[in-house]
């Protein structure tokens, strides 16, 4: 009976950024013996928290204790996959979702997977990334019969299902579509006060902006996403809307901030180990750096971003 209070204590303190109080209320529920699906939850509240203070070895681990407590074919199962398949997108190991696509496939293909399958709206970025196109499409379709049905298994799960649109829509290099399913996700978790993933997708529409050459209206986004990320010590959301507003300033002439903004971005990306924005930031500090005739730096930039993703598509 404790397990309810300390997870929504839990809960609380990772929105409030007590991230060790969190830990210490996720701990007093796992003493209470819970059952499977509501372990494998609380793991994934874990791995939620070791992300947030930028520890993704320990959220690694909890998503794979997740992924191994669950239900097979739970929700919790699927979200497990999921959030294993965002840090594998995000520290650049394909491998770690690979191993899992095949029992994904598999279980979605079962009509009996029912609303559980919307535990998998998060992994459509790496999916595509990782060169599982058809399974990426699976999901979507899924993703959509579930909220035409109208039996949505939580408040944000219609923005989760326009971030996954969007995903796609980057990768058919249709901004305008980026741009709009972007909007459309952050707005329903501003409405469901989840900042944090309201921001990240306002950070999108900025990337979008800049990608259809609208450089003042990315700026403006952008800018505004790092305040509001700042104010939060939201540090990864922070360095990715960074080095992308380092890219508009660059195209709008004014370089030594752009090398002020990709600077940090990286600093902060290394501090995180988050090496796909890593890998970002040194592909536009290289950039930079030649524009600034620091023609050495720029290619030691270029190189370093090419060697860390070596071996990731």
């Amino acid at each position: 009976e404790a397990a309810p209070w300390c997870i929504a204590a839990a809960r609380v303190a990772l929105v409030d950024g007590r991230y060790d109080d969190a830990l210490a209320w996720t701990d007093e529920a796992l003493r209470a013996r819970v059952d499977p699906v509501t372990e494998g939850g609380l793991r994934l509240l874990e791995l939620g928290i070791h992300d947030a203070r930028g520890d993704l070895d320990a959220a690694e681990r909890c998503g794979q204790e997740a992924w191994r407590v669950a239900p097979h074919g739970s929700m919790e199962w699927f979200r497990a996959a999921s959030a294993l398949a965002v840090l594998a997108m995000r520290r650049l190991k394909p491998e770690l979702f690979r191993e899992l696509a095949p029992a994904l496939e598999e279980a979605l293909r079962n009509p009996g997977t029912g609303l559980a399958a919307a535990g998998l709206a998060l992994a459509v970025p790496p999916m595509l990334v990782s060169g599982q196109y058809a399974l990426a499409e699976l999901v979507i379709d899924r993703l959509e019969a579930i909220l035409a049905s109208g039996e949505h298994p939580e408040p944000t799960f219609p923005a989760r299902v326009y971030a996954a649109r969007a995903a796609r829509a980057s990768f058919d290099e249709d901004f305008t579509a980026y741009v709009e399913e972007s909007r459309r996700a952050a707005r329903v978790y501003e409405a469901a006060d989840d900042a944090r993933f309201a921001l990240l997708n306002w950070g999108n529409v900025g990337y979008g902006q800049l990608c259809l050459g609208d450089i003042e209206g990315a700026t403006s986004t952008l800018r505004w996403v790092i305040e509001q990320a700042h104010a939060r010590d939201l540090r990864r959301i922070v360095a990715h809307a960074q080095h992308n507003l380092a890219l508009a300033r660059l195209f709008a002439g004014n370089v030594e901030e752009a090398h002020a903004l990709v600077t940090e971005a990286l600093a902060t990306a290394v501090a995180l180990s988050d090496h796909q924005v890593a890998a970002g930031a040194r592909l536009y500090l290289a950039r930079v750096l030649a524009e600034l005739a620091a023609r050495a730096g720029a290619r030691e930039a270029a190189r370093q971003a090419l060697a860390g993703v070596s071996g990731a598509p």
